[in-house]
């Protein structure tokens, strides 16, 4: 509710409908809006030391269909699962269906609506879409690119680029990559965080270091981290873009330089000889490399005796960097018990044929049409493989699955395990001090899928003594009685 006059309010209802406000004397125009319904105007004047009451009701506005497929936008193709939202205050939300990317809502006619698409699945981009809504339903169909900040993150892909990009996560020196020695004593560039100093230039995991402080007193460092030859045939304006943490001490230098035929000359771009803190990133225009097919680029670390450190991550030789699809496909579904025929959280769903590859069952409360139970994973493999739920207490199931390359394969899980049931539920007995005795027949069965072994032991459950006047007493009545 939007009050102009003396003084302007917003005000909003609470869940009963009211409202109040403590106003200036005047006349007010008041304009209501709700989500569902026609705006409507009314006024209201507010006398000294009164209560003015002003009750409105709104018409509802006819409603339509939104509705559509979300899929992955970036090569796969795949049905995405995703949280589709309705911007704006009605909270209005449906979650995707994971086999089909589907989706609908029900909003009011004749507007325009902004949908904002999250993805369920890591590392794709959070897309708004804009929908105009006449009077008939509207289909929506989105396509939710994989986010290139995060391409190791999304399932299916891997990082990309119109030339070189690395991002020294293997712990060992990538492919095509050469690390070169110009002093013969082993100080050289490495991909592993033997100092414990973690990645200090911005980015995430691995990244590639050469650590004179590590090396001591005695040490001296000249080496080089040298990229594979690069094609840039097809590029216009590449650079050279790289995070990094240069401590400086002096007299260290940590160059980049550039060859055009595959290393055999070389030309400085850049040379560092003063502090260059992470987390940082550099980019080097590199005009001269643009339409060549054999460049190389190195990170050139010299003059270092008992110096600081030099860290490199993320680096891009080309002009951007995109997410490429690998292959395989999305395998889903839910693990119940089938005795009860609930389902099964922290179940454990691993591909028999790449044991790597495993993923825990979850609950769903967020999404209220998906049952719990619930995994997702990423499957390298396609065609028929092996899939096996396992789970605590349980009997584990495998199944064979035909999965479908750049597809969402669904596949549900039963496990067995045994149930008891005891008959009676209670039992009673009646022993007379100091020999007497009581003897009770009960029955256990397995009513349940799977053996199970059973064990009696003995429960102290108390006792009561019957008095002479046939009232009884508990042993706890016994032993905080006095005397």
């Amino acid at each position: 509710m939007a009050l102009t006059g003396p003084a302007d309010r917003q005000l909003s209802t609470g869940a009963d409908g009211k409202f109040s406000s403590l106003l200036p004397v005047g006349d007010y125009q008041v304009v209501i809006t709700a989500f569902g319904y026609a705006q409507k105007t009314a006024t209201a004047t507010i006398t000294p030391n009164g209560t003015t009451t002003l009750n409105v009701a709104l018409d509802a506005v006819p409603s339509v269909n939104i509705s559509g497929t979300v899929t992955d936008g970036s090569g796969h193709g795949w049905p995405l699962y995703a949280k589709v939202t309705v911007v704006g205050p009605s909270g209005l939300s449906d979650y995707t269906t994971p086999s089909n990317g589907r989706y609908s809502l029900t909003v009011p006619a004749g507007a325009t609506y902004s949908l904002n698409i999250e993805s369920v699945y890591p590392g794709y981009e959070t897309v708004t879409k804009e929908v105009v809504v006449a009077s008939r339903n509207v289909v929506t169909n989105v396509a939710v690119p994989a986010n290139a900040d995060a391409c190791e993150t999304a399932p299916g892909y891997e990082y990309g680029s119109d030339g070189e990009f690395q991002t020294f996560s293997g712990g060992t020196t990538p492919d095509g990559w050469e690390v070169v020695d110009h002093l013969g004593n082993g100080q050289v560039w490495k991909f592993t965080d033997d100092s414990n100093r973690g990645n200090l230039t911005g980015g995430g995991g691995g990244f590639a270091n050469v650590d004179s402080d590590r090396y001591g007193s005695s040490g001296q460092q000249d080496t080089s981290l040298v990229s594979p030859v690069v094609d840039l045939s097809d590029v216009s304006a590449p650079v050279i873009r790289f995070n990094q943490d240069f401590n400086w001490l002096g007299p260290e230098t940590a160059d980049v330089d550039l060859s055009l035929d595959g290393g055999q000359t070389w030309a400085n771009v850049l040379s560092q000889k003063n502090d260059a803190a992470g987390p940082r990133v550099t980019e080097v225009a590199i005009p001269q490399a643009a339409g060549q097919s054999q460049v190389r680029v190195r990170f050139h670390y010299y003059d270092a005796a008992w110096e600081w450190w030099w860290q490199v991550d993320n680096v891009l030789i080309g002009s951007e960097v995109n997410c490429v699809p690998t292959d395989g496909a999305m395998v889903f579904g839910h693990v119940r018990d089938k005795n009860t025929g609930g389902y099964v959280n922290g179940a454990t769903v691993t591909s028999v044929d790449k044991p790597a590859e495993k993923v825990t069952t979850v609950a769903t409360p967020d999404d209220t049409g998906l049952e719990d139970g619930f995994y997702w994973m990423f499957s390298s493999l396609t065609g028929t493989h092996k899939f096996t739920a396992t789970a605590g207490n349980y009997v584990s199931q495998s199944k064979n699955v035909d999965v479908q390359a750049d597809w969402a394969t669904g596949t549900n899980f039963q496990l067995k395990a045994g149930q008891l049931s005891v008959t009676p539920g209670t039992l009673t007995g009646n022993a007379k001090i100091p020999s007497g005795k009581a003897s009770k027949t009960f029955t256990v069965t397995n009513t349940g899928g799977a053996p199970v072994d059973v064990a009696f032991g003995e429960r102290d459950a108390g006792f009561e003594l019957e008095r002479a006047d046939g009232s009884r007493v508990s042993r706890q009545q016994i032993l905080g009685a006095e005397g």
